[in-house]
């Protein structure tokens, strides 16, 4: 991705690379860490750039949709989306979660 954009050789041309990219701070980062092993692996100097993660805001569906979600799920998971919905209980869950694995 770096190499064909820029001289991977030249540790500033980089980060100019870097820093102008059209992309997320989380993405700037997850190059800077790459680069950082290329640099280190190639006995090359460079102060590395630190990029801020952002937070993503959490998306709250609406009651419609929830509905609609129960509708659509299966039994298992119906039940498991209306507890959530008839206690106020919010939390992050993934597939692995519910089937505890």
């Amino acid at each position: 991705m770096i190499a064909g954009d820029t001289d991977i050789d030249d540790p500033e041309r980089v980060k100019e690379y870097i820093a102008a990219k059209q992309t997320s701070n989380t993405y700037k980062e997850g190059l800077v860490q790459a680069y950082d092993h290329y640099v280190r692996i190639n006995g090359l100097q460079w102060e590395k750039p630190v990029y801020a993660r952002e937070e993503n805001a959490i998306k709250v569906p609406t009651s419609e949709n929830v509905e609609k979600l129960i509708a659509y799920a299966g039994p298992k998971y119906s039940t498991i989306i209306s507890v959530f919905r008839d206690t106020g209980e919010t939390m992050r869950i993934g597939k692995g979660a519910i089937e505890g694995h």
